[in-house]
């Protein structure tokens, strides 16, 4: 039974000496098992493809360390509750968090772009762990009464 990807998405895979980067997740690959609470998906340059119901939609905790090509994959999720970016990740897509009402920590080091509503539903966020260089962004992207905003240096 698997509890957690806690070990990582690889980036890549190898076979016969030779690496084959990960670069989609098929609809219903890991959707129905509602044991997983915990995902992470390792540090990549190489953009990930998430299909829709590809991934639980009651995970609890997510890491990304590398940007997702789609708009809304993760949105949905009343469970999710902490995320953290990695260095890798650049791009909130539109959406992508939407409706994740349970978001309380967010912890980024690279993010340059925030599509629209990314977040426009998180309303138990305290926690926002960022660069120095995104203190305005912050403010002006999160209209919400946040107890901490830690700035990490960049």
């Amino acid at each position: 039974m698997l509890n957690s990807l806690s070990e990582g998405c690889p980036a890549s895979i190898n076979y016969n000496g030779i690496s084959y980067p990960i670069v989609r997740i098929y609809k219903d690959a890991l959707y129905y098992n509602k044991n997983i609470k915990k995902i992470i998906i390792e540090d990549s340059e190489q953009p990930l493809i998430v299909d829709k119901n590809a991934l639980p939609n009651d995970i609890t905790s997510l890491y990304i360390g590398r940007n997702i090509e789609d708009t809304d994959i993760f949105s949905n999720n009343p469970y999710l509750k902490e995320l953290t970016f990695g260095p890798n990740f650049t791009t909130v897509n539109s959406r992508m968090f939407y409706n994740c009402t349970a978001i309380e920590c967010i912890s980024t080091q690279n993010v340059q772009t925030i599509g629209d509503k990314a977040f426009a539903t998180a309303i138990n966020l305290t926690i926002l762990l960022l660069a120095i260089r995104f203190q305005v962004w912050a403010v002006q992207l999160f209209k919400i009464h946040l107890s901490s905003i830690l700035m990490l240096k960049t």
